[in-house]
């Protein structure tokens, strides 16, 4: 939400440098993978920093998906987290991991994070956003 009460849209990933792109994902063992690589996303400050991700999937359920959705998925998990923080100016994410629920048809990102305690000193944390395959966030835990 803005300063003035109204709505942002969520943008996706989306420096061309720093993007999920499809030709970046491998086949291994029945499974897709994304190696860890940097990406880019924004922070509170519409900055956009270099973060750590990866993504785990079966083949069938990594057809369901678009660049384009994983990439929006994973900026709509990046708002959720950092709309919890007291002081969302303080939130880094530091590394993010997409793996699909095995009993489910849900998507699981973590995001390892720092931020700012009450305290002023910076903490390690980490938050689980569950969402479906369209982007529907539905726990962020």
């Amino acid at each position: 939400m803005n300063k003035n009460g109204t709505y942002k849209y969520v943008k996706e990933v989306s420096d061309k440098d720093g993007r999920i792109l499809l030709k970046n994902f491998k086949e291994a063992d029945g499974l897709i993978i994304y190696p860890e690589s940097l990406i880019k996303i924004e922070n509170a400050d519409e900055k956009k920093i270099d973060v750590k991700f990866s993504f785990i999937s079966t083949k069938d359920e990594f057809s369901t998906l678009t660049e384009s959705s994983i990439n929006l998925m994973v900026a709509k998990a990046n708002f959720e987290v950092m709309y919890l923080m007291k002081n969302k100016y303080t939130y880094t994410p530091k590394k993010i991991l997409m793996i699909h629920g095995v009993d489910n048809q849900n998507w699981i990102i973590d995001i390892v994070y720092t931020a700012q305690n009450d305290y002023g000193g910076l903490k390690d944390g980490h938050k689980l956003v569950t969402m479906t395959g369209d982007g529907f966030v539905y726990h962020v835990d």
